[in-house]
């Protein structure tokens, strides 16, 4: 049987309610109103009182019908994104991994040449301050004027 709605036990498993004809659903409201409510007489308001709500429920299952299925898809929407987003995390934590490989690298790099820098400076100061340097001094001296003055003369 459909879930949702309400089928009297007397009811064949065949008979649906939108095959009867007005006596037979008559009757079976009468036993689904005797059924749920015993002691009480109904008037022709309290019915369509009741119908009204009845479809006003039915309004609204549908309408919530409705939601969770937007709801639903909204939730594989949103779970598509976050499985993009944890791709894309994942493909960033690998590129900050390399950069930090080749930061690190490059830091190495510039130690070793800073080391390399301060050498070749106590090497030239070395040179600078030998005895050769300070003898050979007037000799560069004169080499350069000579230069300077073949250099205008041309």
């Amino acid at each position: 049987m459909l879930q949702g709605y309400y089928y009297p036990p007397s009811l064949r498993f065949e008979t649906y309610l939108d095959n009867l004809n007005r006596t037979d659903l008559l009757e079976i409201m009468e036993q689904v109103l005797s059924t749920e409510y015993p002691q009480q007489r109904f008037v022709r308001r309290q019915v369509s009182e009741y119908l009204s709500a009845l479809q006003e429920l039915k309004d609204e299952r549908a309408w919530r019908q409705a939601e969770m299925e937007r709801l639903d898809m909204e939730l594989a929407r949103c779970r598509c994104d976050c499985a993009n987003l944890e791709r894309e995390q994942k493909r960033l934590e690998t590129l900050v991994y390399k950069y930090q490989a080749e930061l690190d690298n490059c830091q190495k790099n510039y130690q070793d040449l800073g080391k390399q820098c301060a050498m070749l400076q106590a090497t030239v100061s070395d040179l600078y301050a030998s005895t050769s340097w300070k003898v050979t001094m007037p000799l560069r001296f004169i080499s350069k004027v000579v230069k300077d003055n073949l250099l205008r003369i041309k």
